[in-house]
């Protein structure tokens, strides 16, 4: 009889037979082109019934995303289809998912990124007072080869106000804009932006 190959479940760390398993392929971060190859168990294992983390669960791979369980949960991005984690590992703070449509879309850095460049920001965010962006490279290169120009550059943004009217200003005027962080707190409330626009695309 052919032995069968086994593997530690990522989630539980309890070993069993990899035909009894969910095979997942996970990105630590947006930009990794390689991923880690995770084995779940389809059905929790027997001996972790007493737990009571798990007796509700039918399989393993209901905690990839379960913050409850453990930091550094991973998600399905809309964009990419693939599984990202939404914190990143290296520092633990920066978030690496972005949400549209009101919370029913998920996009990764990546994604969000290649969005906002082709569409740039949703109108209605920043109407709710948010500022909605992302940290480019340190020269901004991504927004410029994409034929956005500096509209406002490192503002500080204890009070959003100004660059949202600004924002907005150039959105009724015809234009797309993005912001990119410069430098950012823990939660946004405080930190550095520069706004960018270009004339926006005419159907």
């Amino acid at each position: 009889m052919k032995k069968q190959e086994r593997a530690e479940c990522w989630e539980c760390g309890l070993e069993g037979a990899i035909s009894n398993m969910y095979r997942y392929e996970l990105y630590d971060t947006p930009w990794d082109d390689e991923p880690r190859i995770a084995y779940l168990h389809k059905h929790v294992p027997s001996k972790l019934r007493t737990d009571h983390y798990f007796k509700y669960l039918e399989s393993c791979s209901e905690l990839l995303d379960d913050p409850g369980w453990a930091d550094f949960r991973y998600f399905l991005c809309d964009g990419c289809y693939r599984m990202v984690c939404a914190q990143n590992p290296r520092n633990g703070w920066h978030s690496q998912v972005r949400y549209l449509d009101d919370g029913e879309t998920s996009y990764c850095l990546r994604c969000y990124e290649e969005h906002i460049l082709e569409n740039g920001i949703d109108r209605e965010e920043l109407e709710n007072g948010k500022l909605p962006g992302m940290f480019f490279s340190n020269d901004n290169h991504e927004a410029l080869d994409a034929g956005y120009r500096v509209e406002i550059y490192n503002q500080k943004v204890g009070d959003p106000k100004p660059i949202i009217d600004k924002a907005l200003e150039l959105i009724d005027s015809g234009h797309e804009v993005i912001i990119g962080y410069e430098s950012m707190a823990i939660g946004g409330l405080e930190g550095y932006v520069t706004l960018f626009s270009k004339e926006a695309k005419h159907v």
